[in-house]
C-alpha cells in the first residue's frame, strides 16, 4: 500500500493512522450551532489525534482524572464547551512517551 514502510512491516509497528470525520455522526451528536462552528471541528481532530498517540479519557488515565477536568483539554468527555489544545496532563503524558 501506498505509505505503508517496510521499517513498519518488519518491526510490526504502525507508523500511520487514518482518522475519518463524520459530519452526518457530528451532528447526530451536537446541536447543529455546535456542530457547526468550527471549534467542534479542532476540538475534535485534537481529541482523536490525542487517541492516535494514546492518550485516554481522564476516568482511563493514571493517575485518573474527571473527565471534565480542564487539565485534560480537549481530551475531556461528555462535555459540552470544545477545548481546542491539549490540556497540561496530556502534554505532560505525550513528552514523557516520546
Amino acid at each position: 500500500p501506498m505509505g505503508h514502510s517496510v521499517e513498519a512491516r518488519l518491526s510490526g509497528r504502525c507508523d500511520q493512522a487514518v482518522v475519518r470525520f463524520h459530519h452526518d455522526r457530528i451532528l447526530q451528536l451536537f446541536p447543529w450551532e455546535q456542530a457547526t462552528h468550527p471549534d467542534t471541528y479542532q476540538s475534535i481532530a485534537c481529541h482523536e489525534s490525542g487517541h492516535m498517540v494514546g492518550l485516554v479519557h481522564g476516568r482511563e488515565s493514571d493517575p485518573i482524572q474527571d473527565d471534565s477536568n480542564p487539565v485534560l483539554g480537549c481530551m475531556r468527555d461528555g462535555v459540552s464547551d470544545p477545548m481546542t489544545t491539549l490540556g497540561s496532563h496530556n502534554v505532560t503524558s505525550i513528552n514523557s512517551a516520546y
